[in-house]
Protein backbone atom coordinates (compact mmCIF):
# COMPACT_ATOMS: atom_id res chain seq x y z
CA UNK A 1 0.00 0.00 0.00
CA UNK A 2 1.53 3.33 -1.06
CA UNK A 3 1.35 6.15 0.57
CA UNK A 4 3.13 8.76 3.56
CA UNK A 5 4.70 6.95 6.32
CA UNK A 6 4.68 7.90 9.95
CA UNK A 7 5.39 11.55 10.65
CA UNK A 8 8.89 12.37 12.16
CA UNK A 9 9.93 15.24 14.62
CA UNK A 10 7.31 17.11 16.18
CA UNK A 11 4.04 15.12 15.95
CA UNK A 12 4.14 14.25 19.68
CA UNK A 13 4.87 18.02 21.15
CA UNK A 14 1.79 20.06 21.82
CA UNK A 15 1.59 22.83 19.57
CA UNK A 16 3.04 26.36 21.03
CA UNK A 17 1.98 29.93 20.97
CA UNK A 18 3.09 31.14 18.11
CA UNK A 19 3.01 34.83 18.47
CA UNK A 20 2.73 37.32 21.61
CA UNK A 21 -1.25 38.23 20.93
CA UNK A 22 -2.08 34.11 21.06
CA UNK A 23 -1.60 33.68 23.86
CA UNK A 24 -2.38 29.81 26.13
CA UNK A 25 -5.38 29.72 27.79
CA UNK A 26 -5.63 28.58 31.60
CA UNK A 27 -6.84 25.51 31.86
CA UNK A 28 -10.03 26.30 33.30
CA UNK A 29 -10.79 28.81 30.41
CA UNK A 30 -8.99 26.48 27.97
CA UNK A 31 -12.22 24.04 28.97
CA UNK A 32 -14.95 26.76 29.17
CA UNK A 33 -13.80 27.62 25.28
CA UNK A 34 -13.73 23.59 24.55
CA UNK A 35 -17.46 23.16 25.71
CA UNK A 36 -18.62 26.08 23.46
CA UNK A 37 -16.94 25.06 20.37
CA UNK A 38 -18.38 21.85 20.62
CA UNK A 39 -21.84 22.98 21.29
CA UNK A 40 -22.28 26.47 19.84
CA UNK A 41 -25.87 27.13 21.64
CA UNK A 42 -24.55 25.86 25.01
CA UNK A 43 -25.64 28.91 27.27
CA UNK A 44 -23.50 29.15 30.73
CA UNK A 45 -24.81 30.34 33.63
CA UNK A 46 -21.98 30.50 35.99
CA UNK A 47 -18.90 32.34 34.80
CA UNK A 48 -18.06 34.66 37.58
CA UNK A 49 -15.85 32.43 39.51
CA UNK A 50 -13.58 32.55 36.40
CA UNK A 51 -12.96 36.37 36.86
CA UNK A 52 -9.74 36.46 39.83
CA UNK A 53 -7.60 39.00 40.40
CA UNK A 54 -5.27 37.19 38.05
CA UNK A 55 -7.24 37.04 34.91
CA UNK A 56 -7.71 40.65 34.90
CA UNK A 57 -3.90 41.21 35.23
CA UNK A 58 -3.55 38.97 31.71
CA UNK A 59 -6.46 41.30 30.26
CA UNK A 60 -4.54 44.57 31.10
CA UNK A 61 -1.42 42.71 29.97
CA UNK A 62 -3.03 42.48 26.75
CA UNK A 63 -4.43 45.92 25.93
CA UNK A 64 -2.88 47.66 23.03
CA UNK A 65 -0.13 50.44 25.20
CA UNK A 66 -0.42 53.10 22.27
CA UNK A 67 -4.92 53.13 22.31
CA UNK A 68 -6.65 56.18 22.52
CA UNK A 69 -7.69 57.08 25.73
CA UNK A 70 -11.19 56.20 26.68
CA UNK A 71 -14.16 58.42 27.00
CA UNK A 72 -13.48 59.19 30.61
CA UNK A 73 -9.70 60.09 29.73
CA UNK A 74 -8.11 57.31 31.10
CA UNK A 75 -5.19 55.43 29.25
CA UNK A 76 -3.64 52.50 29.77
CA UNK A 77 -0.48 53.62 30.89
CA UNK A 78 -2.99 56.12 33.80
CA UNK A 79 -4.46 52.96 34.79
CA UNK A 80 -1.27 50.82 35.21
CA UNK A 81 -0.41 53.67 37.80
CA UNK A 82 -1.31 51.62 41.06
CA UNK A 83 -2.53 48.84 38.74
CA UNK A 84 -2.61 46.19 41.93
CA UNK A 85 -4.90 48.06 44.41
CA UNK A 86 -7.27 49.68 41.31
CA UNK A 87 -7.32 44.96 39.92
CA UNK A 88 -7.81 44.26 43.40
CA UNK A 89 -11.01 47.08 43.72
CA UNK A 90 -12.44 45.89 40.47
CA UNK A 91 -12.67 42.76 41.24
CA UNK A 92 -14.02 42.94 44.60
CA UNK A 93 -16.96 45.40 42.72
CA UNK A 94 -17.01 42.44 40.12
CA UNK A 95 -18.03 39.77 42.97
CA UNK A 96 -19.48 41.92 45.48
CA UNK A 97 -22.21 43.02 42.47
CA UNK A 98 -21.67 47.00 42.57
CA UNK A 99 -19.79 47.06 39.26
CA UNK A 100 -21.94 48.28 36.56
CA UNK A 101 -20.66 48.18 32.66
CA UNK A 102 -21.67 51.20 31.21
CA UNK A 103 -24.17 50.51 28.23
CA UNK A 104 -22.57 50.17 24.70
CA UNK A 105 -24.62 51.19 21.50
CA UNK A 106 -23.07 48.62 18.21
CA UNK A 107 -22.72 50.48 15.14
CA UNK A 108 -21.24 48.84 12.11
CA UNK A 109 -18.98 50.83 9.40
CA UNK A 110 -18.12 49.70 5.86
CA UNK A 111 -14.38 48.99 5.39
CA UNK A 112 -12.69 49.43 2.13
CA UNK A 113 -13.46 46.09 1.02
CA UNK A 114 -17.27 46.70 1.95
CA UNK A 115 -17.43 44.43 4.83
CA UNK A 116 -18.69 45.92 7.91
CA UNK A 117 -17.06 46.47 10.85
CA UNK A 118 -18.41 46.49 14.12
CA UNK A 119 -17.89 49.74 16.38
CA UNK A 120 -19.01 49.94 20.10
CA UNK A 121 -20.52 53.52 21.16
CA UNK A 122 -20.75 54.59 24.83
CA UNK A 123 -24.64 55.53 24.80
CA UNK A 124 -23.98 58.14 27.60
CA UNK A 125 -21.26 60.23 29.01
CA UNK A 126 -19.53 59.10 31.83
CA UNK A 127 -19.57 61.18 35.21
CA UNK A 128 -17.99 58.69 37.69
CA UNK A 129 -14.78 56.84 37.33
CA UNK A 130 -16.71 53.95 39.17
CA UNK A 131 -17.79 52.46 36.62
CA UNK A 132 -14.46 52.29 34.70
CA UNK A 133 -11.89 49.26 34.47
Amino acid sequence: MEGRGQLEGNSGKVARVRTQCRTALPSNLARVNEAARKDRKARFTALLHHISVEALQRVYRRLRRNASAGVDGETVASYGKNLEAKLADLHQRVHGGSYKALPVRRAYIKKSDGSPRPLGIPDSPVKSRAHIL
